[in-house]
């Protein structure tokens, strides 16, 4: 068995079908198909279980996939420490943050960023969703929710206060919220995101409210309210800079902490020191009245 297998047989895991495999490996449905058909042949047992609407693990499968992605951590580990110059700049770093984060605070600032550092490359990752550092799928990632273990170092950088916002022709409209969202129009998130910590402080203050709209995006939640669909749950300097009025000031607010996570074996890497530091200098003073942490390595 090659990493030429485990890299289709992880393929396949992850995207739960031949097509989204491929497209991944950049190879056809057919050849993926083969190429597992012939790795379950070699170690003489299934590895998945073929359904109509896609592929699901079969407990061998689950052990051969943990297995594998401790493989792969170590081979992307080696590929990336074979040759690499911790005090050179130039390269690329991968950042992965939430979406409205890099749009409203980090996009903004990216200017003079480049001008200084314009031999190092930055790929910004943006979604709610959060993304693997152990498969090497980015560097650095800014998130809002304190890991428990890992193979990266961490470090509290900020703090982003949460209120509830209006624009004031919904306000005109439907009156200011007293004491509670009763009778009011929510705006929330998409049933999938509940585990977000804005999605469970909206549900839990939203009393009587109704939801009339879920989005999966922050963008299209701030869209949503600056045009009056309801009242959103937003980054309090996000609110206050699209001049929208926040309600409910005195008893509905949330402080998200936020997190900068690097993996073990690039964190000592000129150019990644140089993205930390960019980013803690932007939430370290926008973000709350908190300084930020020292770095603190998590066991794997």
């Amino acid at each position: 068995m090659s990493w030429d297998d485990l890299r289709y047989f992880l393929a396949v895991a992850r995207g739960r079908n031949l097509s989204e495999a491929g497209h991944h490996l950049c190879v056809s449905a057919s050849t993926v198909s083969r190429r597992i058909d012939a790795l379950e042949g070699a170690l003489r047992c299934r590895l998945f279980r073929r359904h109509r609407d896609g592929y699901t693990l079969t407990p061998a499968g689950e052990r051969l996939r943990g297995e594998a992605e401790a493989a792969e951590a170590r081979i992307l580990a080696l590929q990336r420490s074979a040759g690499a110059d911790p005090e050179d700049v130039g390269g690329v770093v991968r950042l992965a943050t939430p979406e409205l984060l890099a749009h409203e605070l980090i996009v903004p600032r990216l200017g003079s960023f480049c001008e200084a550092y314009p031999e190092l490359s930055l790929e910004l990752l943006s979604d709610v969703r959060p993304v693997s550092l152990s498969r090497g799928e980015a560097d650095v990632v800014l998130r809002a929710v304190r890991p428990a273990r890992g193979a990266y170092t961490m470090r509290r950088i900020g703090e982003i206060q949460v209120g509830l916002f209006a624009s004031e022709g919904y306000l005109e409209r439907h009156g200011i919220p007293d004491r509670a969202l009763n009778n009011h129009r929510l705006i929330a998130w998409d049933h999938d995101l509940a585990f977000l910590q804005m999605a469970r402080w909206l549900s839990a203050n939203s009393g009587e409210g109704r939801v009339v709209l879920r989005t999966s995006t922050f963008a299209a939640q701030l869209g949503a309210c600056r045009v009056g669909c309801g009242i959103a749950a937003l980054p309090v300097p996000i609110g206050e800079g699209y001049g929208m009025r926040r309600v409910l000031a005195d008893t509905a607010a949330l402080s998200i902490d936020l997190w900068l996570l690097v993996r073990s074996d690039v964190r000592m890497t000129r150019r990644v020191e140089i993205v930390c530091n960019f980013l803690t200098d932007i939430f370290s003073t926008g973000g709350g009245d908190r300084p930020a942490d020292a770095d603190v390595p998590l066991a794997g």
